[in-house]
């Protein structure tokens, strides 16, 4: 399961979809309101994926997206995040009430 911040379109909708279709269900969360379809293109590769939107600066935020991926998917194994250079790293796994 990876996380991933910026899937909506270019670059980042590449990496999501190419994820997906190597077996990761795709969290994917943006500042838009609209999710461009990527959440739909993940599907048709037979994975998971849901799309919240919000600015990942307010802290409210980036709870409500640990807590709907961790929810959807049971843990959040990777995050990524798409900048100049995009880079999936594994930081730690999170589960729900700190099971491990």
């Amino acid at each position: 399961m990876l996380s991933s911040r910026g899937p909506t379109k270019g670059l980042g909708a590449g990496i999501a979809l190419a994820l997906a279709q190597a077996g990761a269900n795709v969290a994917c969360h943006g500042r838009s309101a609209t999710q461009d379809g990527i959440v739909a293109a993940i599907q048709n590769c037979g994975r998971r994926s849901f799309y919240i939107s919000g600015d990942v600066s307010d802290p409210a935020v980036c709870e409500r997206i640990v807590e709907a991926t961790v929810k959807e998917f049971g843990c959040i194994e990777y995050s990524g995040q798409q900048r100049r250079h995009y880079k999936v790293r594994a930081r730690h796994r999170v589960f729900p009430d700190g099971l491990e």
